[in-house]
């Protein structure tokens, strides 16, 4: 179940789907979907053809919580270098008055 799909990324053969949003900073907890990247040939075209169903596993749902509460996530990107890690980017809290 979704409630915010943000963002998606793609590392050490992994695809990453971020329930991360959250505008009304309000989600105790936020969600990531990881399943083995699909391969796709060399042609662009997915294995077996794009106009068939096909079905992804293992997929693993990932709970996580901030440590200092609720953010409006917007962008999920993997660490390609040291650790290869999902890591989300919450934005920049600014107190905006008029």
């Amino acid at each position: 179940v979704n409630t915010d799909w943000e963002d998606i990324a793609i590392g050490d053969g992994s695809l990453y789907l971020g329930d991360i949003g959250d505008n009304a900073k309000a989600r105790p907890y936020i969600g990531l979907v990881k399943m083995k990247e699909p391969k796709v040939t060399t042609g662009g075209t997915a294995e077996p053809r794009p106009d068939q169903v096909r079905t992804l596993d293992p997929v693993e749902t990932i709970t996580l919580a901030y440590p200092d509460g609720a953010h409006d996530a917007e962008a999920l990107f993997v660490d390609q270098g040291r650790t290869g890690n999902p890591a989300i980017h919450a934005g920049i809290q600014r107190d905006v008055t008029a």
